[in-house]
Order: structure tokens, then C-alpha cells, then sequence
């Protein structure tokens, strides 16, 4: 159904929404321009929006686009030809007639309202008994030490273990925290201490966790001892645990409060069907992403959202999260684009809901593909966020690392995992070929934990065949309390062909390597889709400076995959076969028998890489 809206009824009834203030985008500004206007000078016509590629409507959006005009061209043109047609979202408040035509209720940003509480309860309720797939038990271990609620703004730090229900604060510390347990002050903490002597971020996340219910909150900064280095090393390496086995993990997206809000929407006069006046609020449409939130820079964060299996995030709107579902309080629930969130929440389902699979009950070789490449989508995500400290590079993801174990089973490499391991040696930090190095070692040169660049995995396809043999892989874990964190030695000895590089060659081919790997045959559609990934791959990420990247003298090549690459040449009307090999580059270490891993090279058909002989070599 079309309607139509004259100018200045349309505009003459926008009005600032109690929520906060408007804000000028292109949509509001054409707006704007109507009250300025005479009547039936021009108007719009209202479609529903067919979004998505689905052919039915979408109801909770409107597509509006300029139906006919008396305005001059210049100025018609001026004003409304870069944004044709426009998309809105449109709401309307429970109760209001209107919602009767329309679900979709505005984002409820005061996340402090009992409405808002309400709906957290309700979630919590709906997933224990309505999801099969999510975990059940509300009730699991007490982590080493949890902040307890004793009611009248008291809290201590409860050290007797025991079972009970607890929830998890998951947040970015930004600042260093002004109160924080250490080795003077844990005793002290122990006997107790006040509500408001904690930052205003921590007592939201305490509000929350009374408003659910629940006695005992698992915070880091009170949680662990931040001057005990083996505390630390301890307490890090049970992350998986502690955040698996919450009950709800409490996540402050935004790093400010929990509790903020404010929104900008515009509100109009609705005429329902039946002849009632009712209101419809709207805002230029504005899909939600929760790798725009400031959590989702840092790295610390990432396991800790993976990990838990049902998560409340305070962000730009309230957002939960379980193995099952996402849903929002208010908004168009459009999770289309929050692909890697989708992807981890079918591999948490799996991993760590009630079916979960171990080493004990065995898992199918399908689920364990599909786990390892969650692996390395983790990776990929996790290594393109930030730190503050260098050496935090594998402690920040030991978690994850330890649920992975658990489930297969497979020995863990500095984040390259065993039974993968001549695949995993083949991360790339493409298209940077310049590593950005930590100034203190944490990792071997082999693994992407040597080196801040974001890397990927998917550069190995699975008609390639191996030709390198992995001899032995060792890695020693600083502490070992915490065997999935840092480490103070990693090498790896492999058999593979092996040859000396010309510096200017390798130059040469490095700087082809933001190609990705070819397609198997001439198929227009695989083709579109190698270039996509190639200019999405050359987005992702800033280029360094890849000029000031000079190879030294010793550099040599280790090839560890080759590919026979065929496709039918149109112009010469026969096939085409070619053998592309990828490998590593390596240089060799001053005055020893050994290499350290320098780049990598993808899909290289150059003929000079079929010449070569086989050795042994150590890399470091």
C-alpha cells in the first residue's frame, strides 16, 4: 500500500522525542526544508521497505522516495537528489494506537527503568526454559574469589568457594582502576567494603546484578590480586571457566555506565485504519553492529563475550546474547551483518551447551572442521584489536585456548594448534608484508603471536597438497599454572623442500601477495567472489609502509604447499594447467644454523619455485 504525505503536514508535526535531542542528518535536514515551503508544494510517497533481497515487506522500516514536486530543478536537485530513495525506522510506544499497525517499539535506553530490568529477567527466563541448546545449570562453582552482596550498599570478597549462582563483568578498564585488590588491600576487602568507594561502572554492574537476583558478581580488578604475578598467571588461566559457568555475563559495551540513556527520534501524526490518531516515531534507518561498540577494539574482551553463554551488553541499546538467540530491547533486530557473532554463537552452542562434545564422548570429524575454523575466525577478530600491554598477547586469548583443548583434545603451539600445525604455520598478515614487532620477545617467529599485525587463515585451499612434514614442535609455558598464557621458548623443526632466495625476487613477490588464491576454474561467480575478499582484505586493515620492508641477504624459501591450478583460456581455446606452490619466507639467524620466519608467500606460479631440494631446517 502507498500513502502519501503533503509537506507541511508532514514536517509541521515533527517534534523533539522525549528520548533526546535530534540530530541533522540528510534525512532530517530535507525534513526541515518542508517548513519553509508552501502547502502541496511537493510530496513523498511511503513504501514499505523490501529489504534484505525479501520480497514481502518489511514492515518496521519505510522507504521514501519523491512522488512529485513543484520545486525548480536546481533546487529539487540540490536538496534531494544524493538520497533516493531514503529508508527510515518506524516504532510506536506500547499502548499508543498506533502499535497496533506496528511491533517495533523504540530502543529503550534507560537502562536503569524497571522496564528495562524487566526485560533482562524475562530473556533469562525464556532462555533456561525454552532453549534446549543453552546450558541450564544456574547453579556452578564459585570461582576462586567473588564479590558478595550483603545487601544496604556492603559488599565483601568471598573466598569459601561453594556452589551458587554468580554473574561475570566483562568491561574495558581504560584508566587504571582506583580500587582495586592487592596484596595489602585483600585482606581489608575480605572483611568487607562500600558500594561507593567503587567506580561508577562497577556499582551499575552490582545494580544489575541485585536487580537479577543474584548474590555474588565476578569482577577482575576485585577478583584477582593485581600485584601478585602468580595470582594472576592462576587465576587468568581459569577464565574459561569462570565466564562458561556464569550465569550471565554483564557486558559494558561502551565502557561508561551501564545504566546511560538517551536516543534521537522524530515523532508523526499516525492515522490508523480504523480511523484512530495515533503516533509513529522514526530515524533515518541505522543498522546496529556490535563490532562498533568500543568493547569490541580491545582484545581482553573478545573471549570473554565467546565464552559466556548468555550475555547482557549495554552499549547503544541493550543486547542479549546466548547460544540460541540475539534479541534487542527496541530497535530493528537486524543481525545480518553481525556474521562473526552468529558464527560463535552456533560454535558456543556447540561447544559449550548442553550437548557439549569432549574428548570422553568423542566428536564428529564434521563439528571438528567447523571448530577449527571458528578458531581461526577468532584469531582473525582477536588479532585486529588492542592491547595495552605487549606480553598480554597470548594470556588474552588462554581461555578460549583452553576450551579448545578441552573439546579436541589437540596440543596447543604458542595459538597454532598440533594436529593443524603445517596449515597453521601458514597464518598471513596480508596485505601487510612489513611485521610490527613487540619490542620484548613473546612468541616464536612461526607464530602469529610474534608479531601485532592482524593476521588470517585463509589463504590454504583444500585442493592443495601438502609437501612439507613437521619433525617436532616445542613450546615452554613461563608459568605452569598457566599453560595456554605466555611462554619463554618455542621452537619448531620441519622437512620440506627448501631453496635460497634472490632478495630482489622476493621483493618482487611479496608485492603481489594482496592477491588471493585463485579460483579453481573460470567460474565468473568464484571469480567475483576472490575479488571481493581481495579489496575487503585490502580495507581491513591500514597498509605499512611497505617500501621501507628489505629483505637481508640470507633469505630462503620453505614450501609447504603446492596447487595444481587449471582453467579453460578462451582466446587459445584449451586448458591451462599450472603448479602454484605457498611457503614460507625465512632468513636465516647470524652465525647459526637456524631461521626465523620473516613472510609467507600464497599461490605463487613463478618457475623458478619448482627448483629446489629438501632439508631440515629449525626455525625459532
Amino acid at each position: 500500500m502507498t500513502s502519501k504525505i503533503l509537506g507541511r503536514s508532514t514536517s509541521s508535526n515533527l517534534s523533539q522525542n522525549e528520548q533526546g535531542p535530534q540530530t541533522s542528518t540528510a534525512f532530517t535536514d530535507a525534513l526541515k526544508l518542508s517548513e519553509n515551503l508552501e502547502d502541496d508544494r511537493f510530496t513523498f510517497s511511503l513504501k514499505p521497505s523490501h529489504s534484505k533481497g525479501n520480497p514481502m515487506p518489511d514492515l518496521d522500516k519505510i522507504e521514501i522516495s519523491m512522488w512529485k514536486s513543484e520545486m525548480d530543478e536546481a533546487t529539487l536537485n540540490k536538496h534531494f537528489s544524493y538520497r533516493k530513495p531514503i529508508t527510515v525506522e518506524v516504532y510506536a510506544v506500547k499502548g499508543d494506537p498506533a502499535s497496533n499497525h506496528i511491533s517495533t517499539k523504540p530502543i529503550n535506553k534507560n537502562f536503569a527503568s524497571p522496564e528495562s530490568f524487566q526485560q533482562a529477567r524475562a530473556w533469562i527466563d525464556n532462555c533456561f526454559h525454552k532453549h534446549p541448546e543453552c546450558p541450564t545449570t544456574a547453579v556452578s562453582d564459585l570461582p576462586t574469589r567473588v564479590v558478595e552482596l550483603l545487601g544496604n550498599d556492603s559488599l565483601r570478597l568471598h573466598t569459601a568457594g561453594g556452589k551458587a549462582t554468580y554473574t561475570a563483568l566483562s568491561y574495558c578498564w581504560g584508566e587504571p582502576q582506583t580500587f582495586a585488590t592487592t596484596l595489602s588491600s585483600v585482606a581489608g576487602h575480605m572483611q568487607g567494603f562500600s558500594l561507593s568507594a567503587l567506580p561508577q561502572l562497577l556499582q551499575d554492574a552490582i545494580k544489575v546484578t541485585t536487580e537479577l537476583g543474584v548474590k555474588y558478581i565476578w569482577i577482575d580488578s576485585l577478583c584477582i590480586i593485581q600485584d601478585s604475578p602468580s595470582d594472576k598467571a592462576r587465576e587468568i588461566s581459569q577464565m574459561a571457566s569462570v565466564y562458561s559457568n556464569a550465569y550471565v555475563a554483564i557486558c559494558a559495551a561502551n565502557a561508561g555506565t551501564c545504566v546511560e540513556s538517551g536516543d534521537e527520534l522524530m515523532k508523526m501524526p499516525y492515522k490508523c485504519p480504523n480511523g484512530d490518531l495515533g503516533n509513529i516515531l522514526f530515524r533515518e534507518e541505522s543498522p546496529y553492529l556490535s563490532m562498533w561498540e568500543p568493547i569490541s577494539k580491545r582484545a581482553w574482551t573478545l573471549q570473554e563475550r565467546l565464552l559466556s553463554p548468555r550475555t547482557l551488553i549495554y552499549g547503544s541499546r541493550l543486547i542479549w546474547q546466548c547460544h540460541t538467540a540475539q534479541y534487542s530491547d527496541g530497535g530493528i533486530e537486524d543481525w545480518t551483518f553481525d556474521v562473526l557473532e552468529s558464527g560463535h554463537r552456533r560454535f558456543s552452542s556447540g561447544a559449550f551447551g548442553s550437548t557439549k562434545p569432549t574428548r570422553q564422548t568423542g566428536i564428529d570429524l564434521f563439528i571438528l572442521r567447523q571448530v577449527f575454523q571458528v578458531w581461526y575466525n577468532t584469531v582473525q577478530e582477536y588479532t585486529r584489536r588492542e592491547l595495552t600491554l605487549s606480553t598480554d598477547k597470548l594470556p588474552a586469548i588462554a581461555g578460549m585456548a583452553r576450551a579448545f583443548h578441552d573439546i579436541t583434545g589437540d596440543i596447543y603451539l604458542a595459538g597454532l594448534w598440533k594436529s593443524n600445525l603445517a596449515h597453521d604455520l601458514m597464518w598471513s598478515s596480508n596485505p601487510a608484508t612489513k611485521f610490527a614487532t613487540p619490542s620484548v620477545w613473546r612468541a616464536p617467529s612461526w607464530s602469529w603471536a610474534s608479531i601485532d599485525n592482524g593476521v588470517s587463515f585463509d589463504k590454504i585451499t583444500e585442493d592443495s597438497t601438502l609437501l612439507a612434514k613437521v619433525l617436532s614442535c616445542e613450546v615452554t609455558p613461563r608459568s605452569e599454572q598457566a599453560p595456554f598464557g605466555e611462554i619463554s621458548h618455542g621452537i619448531l623443526e620441519i622437512d620440506g623442500p627448501f631453496k635460497k632466495a634472490d632478495p630482489e625476487q622476493v621483493k618482487e613477490m611479496m608485492s603481489d601477495e594482496s592477491m588471493g588464491p585463485p579460483p579453481k576454474d573460470n567460474d565468473a561467480k568464484l571469480w567475483n567472489k576472490a575479488i571481493l575478499n581481495m579489496i575487503m582484505s585490502n580495507g581491513s586493515q591500514s597498509h605499512d609502509d611497505d617500501s621501507a620492508w628489505e629483505p637481508s641477504e640470507s633469505v630462503w624459501y620453505l614450501l609447504l604447499f603446492s596447487r595444481n591450478w587449471h582453467w579453460d583460456s578462451s582466446y587459445e581455446r584449451h586448458k591451462i594447467a599450472q603448479t602454484c606452490f605457498s611457503g614460507l619466507v625465512l632468513e636465516k639467524v647470524e652465525n647459526e644454523d637456524r631461521y626465523r620466519r620473516i613472510g609467507s608467500f600464497f599461490n605463487q606460479c613463478r618457475d623458478w619455485l619448482g627448483h629446489w631440494d629438501r632439508q631440515t631446517i629449525t626455525v625459532i
